[in-house]
């Protein structure tokens, strides 16, 4: 299929680990459908990404399981609650075409405790 800029999906699992509940993961996603809308800077999450670009997650991508766990609520409460976290994520082609950050008037979970992106 070359030329045709079409990738085949990927799947990829994504360990991230913090010092405590007052670090940020940094992952904003859409509550209903998962799909990543961008990454905090100096989070968790941002880190791993500079550490691993191959594995780099970026908006577009879509959250399968969180530790294991698939139901939304469940996943958000997991992310909030947990220092270590094993992330799931799908990638049906490079999203590097969407504009990272979170889109105004979408409604999103930020994954960490009430009021603060985690």
């Amino acid at each position: 299929l070359g030329g045709s800029g079409y990738q085949a999906p990927l799947s990829f699992e994504v360990v991230l680990e913090r010092q405590s509940l007052r670090d940020k993961f940094g992952l904003a996603f859409d509550q209903k459908d998962r799909t990543v809308f961008g990454v905090l800077p100096w989070s968790v999450l941002d880190e791993w990404n500079k550490l691993n670009p191959g594995q780099a997650v970026k908006a577009g991508d879509v959250l399968l399981t969180a530790n294991g766990i698939s139901e939304i609520d469940a996943m958000a409460e997991e992310l909030a609650r947990t220092l270590r976290v094993a992330l799931n994520v799908h990638r049906v082609s490079d999203p590097g075409c969407v504009a990272s950050g979170i889109r105004p008037g979408i409604k999103v979970r930020l994954a960490g405790p009430a009021g603060a992106a985690g």
